[in-house]
């Protein structure tokens, strides 16, 4: 009971509000290389050919990957995002490759050499238009999440009707929310050195 109810002070607290913490993107390794990434420039299409040979041959690349060199190209709480576009793009700025190359001058222009012909397809932006029968698909499977065979998840407690009954009023209304993040003191950032004998 040394901690639990009291305020305690943080040990790296004055070093975060001073401005000396160290983060990630403070730290150079020699040889560190710079990644960028080349992202979809449509909203919605069909992706027919990803080119990236000339930017691999740019001096200065070390290399550049697509969704082939992903073995499992999928990430999220259910995996239902690819790391690189595939076969279609469903939002602009989705990324389609990427290029690691020894500064940014060079992979920015290594960027300017990959060349992704996509066929741009019908999109939808607003949700509610989104859930109308014949709505451009926003996925393969739909635009709806199935929770098991319903576009909603069930969660009953109690007797529905009878607090219907019983209310005094009853309101009905749609209502809209703002999509909520988390609030980062950074950017997100990571660093990797291999090592020969790490295990």
């Amino acid at each position: 009971m040394n901690v639990v109810g009291k305020r305690m002070k943080r040990y790296d607290g004055l070093a975060h509000v001073t401005g000396k913490s160290p983060y990630v993107d403070d730290v150079y390794i020699p040889g560190t290389l710079t990644v960028k990434t080349f992202r979809s420039p449509v909203i919605k299409g069909k992706i027919h050919r990803i080119e990236t040979t000339n930017a691999e041959r740019l001096r200065g690349v070390a290399g550049v990957i697509t969704h082939h060199d992903v073995p499992h190209n999928a990430f999220g709480l259910i995996a239902d995002q690819p790391v690189f576009a595939s076969e279609s793009v469903r939002y602009k700025g989705m990324p389609i490759a990427a290029v690691a190359a020894v500064d940014e001058d060079t992979a920015m222009e290594a960027l300017e050499r990959i060349q992704v012909e996509i066929e741009e397809q019908e999109y939808v932006l607003d949700p509610i238009e989104a859930m109308q029968p014949g709505a451009p698909k926003v996925r393969p499977e739909g635009n709806l999440f199935l929770f098991d065979d319903r576009p909603y998840r069930k969660i009953v407690f109690g007797d529905v009707e009878a607090g219907f009954n019983e209310a005094d009023f009853v309101i009905e209304e749609r209502y809209f929310h703002p999509s909520l993040e988390h609030a980062p003191i950074e950017t997100q950032t990571s660093l990797a050195v291999p090592k020969e004998n790490a295990l």
